[in-house]
């Protein structure tokens, strides 16, 4: 019985430590992504850049990239992008050590010109 209430003490103080601001924090940054990627897949000439660059890992990636430093001002908020043909998930994965990472993925189909399809994925974090 001296056991049960002990175990319940200490769970119940890793509750009461436990610093609910790292909910918070996701919730900011949940709120900022979600947003950024309805407006990213409407976005038509960065569609364009980004199913009809072969090199993907120089120009599309980079417009990506100074698409998202033109519209997130919180210097706080860290990014990045890897972009993949659909046939391969596995590419590009962008490692980010020591932080949590919010990931999120838009598929990018064709154009009017173009029957190629991407994946996007976004990588979000914050900067202590």
């Amino acid at each position: 019985m001296e056991a049960v209430f002990a175990v319940l003490i200490v769970v119940g103080g890793i509750f009461l430590f436990y610093p609910p601001s790292l909910t918070a924090q996701n919730q900011d940054i949940l709120k900022l992504t979600l947003p950024l990627m309805d407006n990213f897949a409407k976005d038509e000439g960065l569609r364009t850049k980004i199913v009809e660059d072969d090199n993907t890992k120089t120009d599309a990636e980079q417009s990506v990239i100074a698409w998202l430093e033109s519209r997130i001002e919180n210097p706080k908020i860290g990014f990045n992008v890897s972009i993949c043909d659909i046939d391969n998930l596995n590419c590009g994965d962008v490692i980010i050590e020591d932080k949590d990472v919010y990931s999120n993925e838009r598929v990018i189909s064709s154009t009017t010109n173009n029957s190629n399809s991407k994946i996007v994925k976004f990588y979000f974090w914050r900067n202590y």
